[in-house]
């Protein structure tokens, strides 16, 4: 009865030259006073002002709230980018929902809603698209998002610009902005960002007396410092590690100077010798870098992780600086399984040929078990009551039985498996240099105070380096590699490039 009266009065009013049925309907909306029948005329006349009024009493991604907003989204980057998030989330349920995300994210960047530039900026920093994203970070105000233009500019090496805007942000007076200068400037400080030091600090109060070995690891993002900080501190509180290594507050370094050349399936691969331009330490033994991709290994005295690795990643890859090799399958043309037989590949793995150690031993047991031990690194770690060999369907071969098993001794590893190749290690349990998440035996942390398989300096790669570019600067390098070393025959391979 009333909608059939409200239509008879419209009716009316619209028989009147004067009267403006949008421009009574958008006095109605203003005036935040409207009946769910003025509404449904304010939508059916396609008003901003009802779809707004629709939109802010509608339930979030109910059909009306939908409706409205995509009405409304054509015009407004903020309600796009609205969308563009509800889309988002709906993909996870509706795989459709995906072009629709895209479709209002690229609508709010077109309407250049800031929030929306700011995430695609993101999204092609990630993927290295400097300039590109560089185009959306300068749609934004000059004096927004200032934080992130640094960062930005930082990553990519561009530290003129990162300084300009850091100024800019000194300038601004709101009590928010000087908070985060001071923040920011704090940060940028700490990991020597815009001002390099040769002068190293230490995290988690650790001295350079009880720990054997320095290393200074660098990063080329804010970002990857904060968090290989977080890494490392976490490390330093394992006794093994803390006793190991002393871990310096990270460094930046810039990528441009690094100039990595890789895919994220393949080993990190930078520029070496980078690092002979950056201030370091004298103290410090072995580097470690930060990569935004690629695979983590050690060449010698440097690390290299990918910023995806965590803590379990980064100290296997620690191990292998200070003599432990993997107890997984290496590759099938890894070279350490190529070496002679009957020797050490490093502190936990042996290769060991039983025919030959016959041949050169005879049958005298007393003779065999010695000339096994003569290469075992854990040697005096085995009881003499533990057996090295045994007879298996009528054949003798090297292995410490079964029922030894929580005994130190020779049990088959999976080191060079891939070349058919037969490799032992001092415990038949997995240990970290096979899975990342076991522990290191006790019989590995002795070994650790062995020097034998222990990485040369970080000098040694840059003297390679500079060797391979027939420079003379590799003699320098090599003589400050040797300053860390006391035994004569590391100092002697060093010096004529044998490792």
């Amino acid at each position: 009865m009333f909608r059939n009266i409200f239509i008879i009065m419209l009716s009316l009013l619209l028989s009147t030259s004067s009267f403006s049925l949008p421009t009574f309907l958008e006095t109605k909306f203003n005036a935040q006073d409207v009946s769910a029948m003025e509404i449904r005329w304010g939508i059916k006349l396609q008003l901003s002002s009802a779809h707004q009024w629709r939109l802010k009493h509608s339930q979030y991604g109910s059909k009306y709230w939908i409706e409205s907003a995509r009405f409304l989204a054509r015009r407004s980057g903020a309600i796009a980018w609205q969308l563009a998030n509800y889309y988002k989330f709906d993909a996870k349920k509706h795989p459709i929902s995906h072009r629709n995300h895209l479709y209002w994210l690229q609508r709010a960047i077109t309407l250049n809603d800031e929030d929306a530039l700011l995430f695609e900026a993101h999204r092609l920093s990630a993927i290295n698209e400097y300039e590109q994203a560089s185009l959306l970070f300068k749609r934004i105000d000059q004096h927004t998002a200032l934080i992130e233009k640094i960062l930005f500019e930082i990553k990519f090496g561009y530290l003129n610009k990162a300084k300009k805007n850091l100024s800019m942000l000194s300038e601004l007076n709101s009590s928010v902005a000087q908070t985060e200068h001071g923040q920011i400037l704090e940060q940028l400080n700490r990991y020597q960002v815009l001002t390099q030091r040769k002068n190293v600090s230490l995290l988690s109060g650790i001295t350079h007396s009880n720990c054997r070995y320095t290393i200074q690891f660098f990063a080329s993002n804010v970002e990857d410092l904060v968090q290989i900080e977080d890494n490392l501190t976490e490390i330093s509180k394992n006794p093994f590690f803390k006793q190991q290594f002393c871990f310096t507050t990270p460094k930046y370094i810039n990528p441009r100077s690094l100039e990595c050349d890789h895919n994220s399936n393949e080993r990190i691969n930078c520029k070496q010798l980078a690092f002979s331009d950056v201030d370091i330490a004298d103290n410090v033994r072995y580097l470690g870098l930060v990569a935004p991709s690629g695979g983590a290994y050690v060449d010698h005295g440097m690390l290299f992780i990918d910023n995806k690795d965590d803590r379990l990643v980064i100290e296997h890859e620690l191990l292998h600086l200070i003599g432990f090799i993997d107890e997984y399958s290496l590759s099938p043309i890894h070279s350490v399984c190529q070496r002679d037989d009957n020797t050490a590949l490093a502190n936990n793995i042996v290769k060991l040929d039983i025919e030959r150690l016959v041949k050169q031993n005879g049958n005298d047991s007393h003779r065999l078990r010695k000339a096994i031990l003569d290469v075992l690194p854990w040697r005096e770690q085995i009881q003499n009551t533990t057996p090295l060999t045994q007879v298996v369907d009528g054949q003798l071969v090297i292995g410490t039985p079964d029922n030894y098993r929580e005994k130190v001794g020779v049990y088959a590893a999976q080191t060079c498996r891939a070349q058919n190749i037969r490799t032992f290690k001092p415990q038949m349990s997995s240990t970290q240099m096979q899975y990342y998440e076991e522990n290191l035996p006790e019989v590995y942390q002795q070994l650790a105070a062995k020097q034998d398989y222990l990485m040369p300096s970080y000098h040694y790669n840059i003297a390679l380096r500079y060797k391979l570019a027939m420079h003379d600067m590799a003699y320098v390098w090599k003589d400050k590699a040797v300053t860390f070393e006391k035994d004569h025959k590391r100092i002697e391979r060093i010096k004529k490039f044998l490792y």
